[in-house]
């Protein structure tokens, strides 16, 4: 009776536990702290940057706003210059001789320094962390550390964050990360204090233009109930209305806003658009008045507000790339949108698909 009692009491509160799960408030995001180190406006934040010996990943405001610069250096061997003439043949038609080999310790090859810097606007992904660093937190303060405590939490490499604003600039030597964690220890230079941060707050700028440029190019779906799509002198609009498929099933596509009628075409061009047309690079120096316009699309909407616009262009003759890499075949293809603002560079067989689509669409 006793044993039943028990698992009884193990079976209500498991019970107990799922329904929290179930229930629970999944909504709420995680802290960056509730140490204070400063409160300043957003729109006072000048720039934040994080350097270390190889690489500088900076995000500084420009025009209002946030553009990245991705900056690495690396290593590789220095290419050999070529190898001299082994000999002249003799007049007598012999062979001449070859080369010596030199039978010692081979030498180690030559390195050389290559820096690389990526610019990028800085996109959705860094609205929090702008946030998060104008009204800094952390989770736990240090106190100031002495030297056996600075080389416990390797502060003692080369690695800083600095944090910019109109009336000063807060800077930290950065240390290792906690174990078996991604929060990191701070240390203010200034004041000598210790401080653990969330990995939420440092992650993002550590790792660069993969975590900080645009990851949509166009607005959240679910805030679109309109699109315009333009192309040279002819223009169409397509609204979000609710049509059954073949089998009956009631779905959300785009078609005439007063018939109801789906237009699959333009709905299959629209999430070409979406999905393949993804940024590689960005050139804010690339004049979008050299190249040909190909389509705008603009996003609109339950009031008729532009929520978004993206146009597609064509490079019929881009230059060689200046790695030294080989260009390949065809024109470029590049973007501009309201959340990249300058022109990226998408993948030429995406922007040929689309290319070919238009004309389906109208």
């Amino acid at each position: 009776m006793k044993g039943v009692i028990v698992h009884g009491a193990l079976l209500i509160a498991m019970l107990l536990l799922a329904y929290q799960s179930w229930t629970r408030d999944t909504t709420v995001k995680k802290s960056t702290g509730s140490v204070v180190l400063w409160d300043e406006k957003a729109g006072d934040l000048q720039a934040v940057v994080y350097d270390t010996p190889d690489r500088t990943v900076k995000i500084e405001r420009r025009d209002g706003y946030f553009w990245g610069t991705d900056t690495k250096t690396t290593k590789k061997p220095k290419p050999k210059p070529p190898v001299a003439d082994a000999g002249v043949p003799t007049t007598d038609g012999g062979v001449p001789p070859a080369p010596a080999v030199d039978a010692g310790v081979p030498e180690a090859p030559e390195v050389e320094e290559v820096t690389t810097v990526r610019e990028f606007p800085v996109g959705e992904p860094a609205d929090e962390l702008v946030k998060g660093y104008a009204a800094m937190r952390a989770l736990t303060n240090l106190g100031v550390l002495d030297d056996a405590q600075k080389a416990e939490y390797k502060f003692d490499q080369a690695n800083t964050l600095a944090v910019v604003f109109a009336s000063g600039t807060h800077t930290f030597v950065v240390g290792d990360k906690v174990y078996m964690g991604k929060d990191r220890y701070l240390l203010d230079v200034d004041s000598g204090i210790g401080y653990v941060v969330a990995g939420t707050l440092f992650e993002p700028i550590a790792d660069g233009e993969s975590a900080l440029k645009p990851k949509k190019i166009i607005p959240e779906d679910d805030k679109v109930s309109a699109i315009e799509i333009t192309a040279g002198d002819k223009s169409k609009t397509v609204s979000r209305i609710t049509a059954e498929d073949d089998a009956g099933k009631q779905l959300k596509t785009w078609g005439d806003a007063a018939t109801k009628k789906a237009d699959q075409t333009t709905a299959n061009f629209l999430t070409k658009v979406e999905t393949a047309l993804k940024p590689s690079k960005f050139d804010a120096t690339l004049d979008v008045k050299a190249l040909t316009e190909l389509v705008t699309v603009t996003y609109r909407d339950a009031k008729g507000t532009e929520t978004g616009k993206l146009t597609l262009y064509k490079q019929d003759n881009p230059p060689p790339p200046p790695d030294g890499k080989p260009a390949q075949p065809g024109p470029d293809y590049w973007v501009v949108t309201t959340r990249t603002r300058v022109p990226a560079l998408v993948p030429k067989t995406a922007g040929d698909q689309v290319e070919q689509q238009i004309a389906g669409v109208f």
